[in-house]
């Protein structure tokens, strides 16, 4: 059960880094439009990028960005698996 939960482990470390690769490329399109985001504090800010990206390029386009979507499923997903890790660490010790 070792290699389950190791695998469960790694793979929400990389959905983590998935959606931080996301994170920081939505602090980057909004830099771009005039919406800084300060760098000590660019945790905090993160669910303010992503509603400010979703209602820009809603205004733009009708529709969220695709880096709105790889955000939300990448720390969803980072949140179950590493949940399930945690379950299967539990359970089987």
């Amino acid at each position: 059960m070792n290699n389950l939960f190791y695998g469960l482990a790694i793979a929400a470390i990389c959905a983590a880094v998935w959606g931080t690769a996301a994170s920081v490329m939505i602090a980057a399109f909004l830099d771009k439009r005039g919406i800084k985001t300060p760098f000590w504090l660019f945790r905090l800010y993160f669910f303010r990028n992503i509603g400010q990206y979703k209602k820009i390029t809603t205004e733009e386009n009708g529709k969220p960005g695709g880096l709105y979507h790889h955000a939300a499923y990448a720390f969803n997903a980072a949140l179950v698996l590493s949940l399930a890790a945690l379950a299967v660490r539990l359970v089987f010790g």
